[in-house]
């Protein structure tokens, strides 16, 4: 019911779906949900989505592996190019597989996409982050085509394009992914250091370093050597690494190639880190502590995980640990009370407390999303807190969140949010800026002030 609300309500702002129908009319829910998460613990039927938008094509896949369902004129959109769709809106998907009716449909929603659709959509997402209080974003690289993924050669053009218009209401912080192979060796990897300004940008876009891969593959897990030979090409010219690192086995080669590079070139002052960390242990976090490395934590199984079963970064560990953490989302939740949320009550959107016993406080938590993560972009003097000679990043919200109670905090809004002192978003209720209901700068008359 919920998700039917949701889509009634935005199919009630778009014309309905015509004969020139395209991957741009769709209504798209992706990525950030689970089937366990509702009430019939399933994903909606072609019936439901069709209930509540009869007139429009509706696309839903979670995770980069689905599942996936549509609704009627979506399956026959789909059809019409060649992707099979079940009787009942389904379509296949398969952990671990590129190649599925999903991912297909996935891809043909993309290729109708132009630049403007492009920052339409970016648009939407940063009046989105500006009503949330979100005002940083570490874009972590992406790479596997689906939901969630980014396309590090060619989607970088909208927030270019918006960043060159004074447009962005959200500062990020660009990781580049260049993959060095077992049959190409580390060529890409250097190519990307010769010829990409490392720091190119301002306060509100700029290249920091290299993520979240940079070799590829990790499943199976490349040689040593090779991520030696690529990590060295990166501290040799002063890149952080934000290395993608989930299970034992790719703990113990990315740190020990972390070592590997630091006897020659120390990585302490680059900032270098794991990230996810699912399966961290105290071994691991004691050598990469003797580095001067990190970890960045996210809610990947906020939602759970389709292969992998209930897991999650045991953030009480970590942090007990005395290692910089840091929190986001790895494009699930893009609140970050929700994240928030998962990290200090250990639940998850179903209300499993899988990492009850790695939970940790509020203030811990909004430390690691806060200066945690402001290390890991090396930019802790500069973002993380409210000191003088930072930058004036403020949000009002609209709730204590030390004090709200646990299952009230993924509902936290921002009601007045100020990028660099400027205001960015306002609900009205603090500050009227001459609209009726909630203002963003990205309206035509783009100026409100306290």
């Amino acid at each position: 019911a919920d998700v039917q609300r949701l889509v009634a309500g935005r199919a009630a702002t778009l014309p309905p779906a015509d004969d020139s129908l395209d991957g741009t009319g769709f209504i798209t829910i992706l990525n950030a949900w689970n089937p366990r998460q509702f009430m019939e613990e399933r994903p909606p039927t072609l019936e439901e989505l069709d209930e509540a938008a009869p007139n429009h094509a509706v696309f839903m896949m979670a995770y980069i592996f689905g599942p996936a369902v549509t609704n009627s004129i979506g399956k026959r959109f789909f059809e019409a190019a060649g992707i099979p769709v079940d009787k009942d809106g389904v379509l296949a998907t398969r952990p671990g597989s590129f190649d599925t009716p999903g991912l297909q449909a996935y891809a043909r929603l993309q290729e109708d996409h132009t630049l403007e659709d492009k920052k339409r959509s970016l648009r939407e997402l940063m009046r989105y982050s500006n009503t949330v209080g979100l005002s940083t974003v570490l874009e972590g690289g992406g790479g596997f085509p689906g939901p969630g993924a980014f396309d590090e050669y060619s989607e970088y053009e909208a927030i270019m394009s918006l960043w060159q218009e004074d447009e962005l209401t959200v500062r990020i912080r660009a990781q580049i992914q260049a993959w060095a192979t077992a049959e190409t060796g580390t060529a890409a990897i250097q190519q990307r250091v010769d010829n990409t300004f490392l720091g190119l940008g301002d306060d509100m876009f700029k290249v920091y370093g290299f993520g979240e891969n940079i070799v590829w593959e990790t499943t199976p897990i490349q040689p040593l050597e090779l991520f030696v030979e690529a990590f060295t090409i990166a501290a040799a010219n002063g890149w952080l690494v934000h290395q993608h690192s989930i299970d034992v086995e790719e703990l113990e080669m990315h740190t020990t190639a972390f070592e590997i590079v630091n006897e020659t070139y120390p990585i302490a002052d680059l900032h270098w880190n794991l990230s996810h960390v699912q399966e961290i242990d105290e071994g691991i976090l004691d050598r990469l502590i003797a580095m001067g490395a990190g970890v960045a934590t996210q809610i990947h199984y906020y939602h759970g995980d389709f292969r992998m079963g209930d897991l999650g970064p045991p953030y009480r560990t970590i942090l007990d640990s005395g290692i910089n953490m840091s929190a986001g989302s790895d494009a699930t939740a893009f609140s970050p009370w929700v994240w928030l949320y998962h990290m200090t009550t250990g639940k998850t959107s179903y209300g499993d407390p899988i990492l009850a016993h790695e939970s940790v406080t509020r203030m811990e938590a909004l430390h690691a999303t806060t200066m945690g993560t402001a290390w890991d972009a090396r930019e802790d003097d500069n973002l993380g807190s409210i000191e003088p000679g930072k930058l004036a990043d403020i949000v009002v919200l609209s709730a204590d969140y030390l004090t709200v109670a646990d299952e009230e905090l993924r509902d936290i809004k921002s009601t007045l949010t100020l990028i660099g002192g400027e205001i960015v978003y306002s609900d009205g209720s603090l500050v009227n800026c001459g609209t009726d209901g909630a203002w963003f700068r990205d309206m035509p008359d783009n100026s409100c002030n306290l």
